[in-house]
């Protein structure tokens, strides 16, 4: 309720009062949700550890050669949808919106469920082959989608720690990676009750420290991969001129 009521103050400008009640029932949800903050920011730093730029200039072109995939990743409510729209607008390309294969095939590679700590670490020594192989699984799970379809999109923001993952099994995937205001982007997320597993919006201070750690690892994909691996795509770029820009994604994805 306190979230319904924050987005009706605010339709009619009614901001403080808004702002109450989004504060508010964030404080509720957060009481509701175990989020171990301290974990998931040594994640993030582990994540540039592993994900070095020699190691992803030493692996280039391992894993299954599959153009099919695109990846659209970001913050949540940064644009990623937009995007997808746009290229699913395309007769030759399907948005599947956000899957959760990516992730699960991460964590099996990892080693979780497997009686051991899960580690990203271990993918760094596997062969091109089982790369591969991890790649092509993802290929099967999303071509079943749409099977016609010559470009399969996948928004899920969250894959934006899984990108040197998707440089490794899938080294023609095409990366989106959608950036918005970062004030924007966190009170988009702060003033959403969300349905899926978002437990770091809660709270503001928890929100930009988040946020920090994504810009972080952000800037270490820019600086880590070469500029046909990974299009940058400003949000309000594409609201203040989607032709351009729609055609720019477009031809990033071939």
């Amino acid at each position: 309720l306190h979230f319904a009521l924050g987005k009706a103050y605010d339709d009619v400008a009614r901001h403080a009062q808004a702002f109450d009640h989004l504060r508010r029932g964030a404080a509720l949800k957060r009481r509701q949700i175990t989020y171990d903050e301290s974990a998931t920011l040594k994640s993030f730093d582990r994540i540039r550890e592993i994900f070095s730029k020699e190691l992803l200039a030493s692996r280039a072109g391992s894993g299954s050669p599959s153009p099919l995939p695109v990846f659209v990743v970001g913050m949540p409510r940064s644009g990623t949808t937009l995007v997808e729209q746009i290229l699913a607008s395309h007769p030759k390309v399907y948005g599947a919106g956000e899957l959760e294969d990516l992730g699960q095939i991460a964590a099996g590679a990892a080693g979780a469920g497997s009686g051991r700590a899960a580690d990203l670490g271990i993918v760094a020594g596997m062969s091109d082959g089982l790369l591969g192989r991890f790649g092509d699984d993802y290929v099967r799970r999303v071509q079943a989608m749409a099977p016609a379809a010559e470009r399969i999109v996948d928004k899920m923001p969250e894959n934006f720690r899984h990108v040197g993952f998707i440089r490794l099994i899938l080294p023609n995937a095409r990366i989106i990676h959608m950036r918005r205001n970062p004030v924007d982007t966190c009170l988009s997320c702060f003033s959403k009750l969300f349905s899926g597993n978002q437990p770091h919006t809660y709270d503001l201070a928890e929100l930009g420290r988040y946020y920090r750690a994504y810009d972080r690892l952000a800037a270490h994909w820019r600086a880590s991969l070469s500029p046909e691996a990974m299009l940058e795509v400003q949000y309000e770029d594409v609201v203040a001129d989607i032709e351009s820009q729609a055609r720019r994604i477009v031809a990033f994805c071939g």
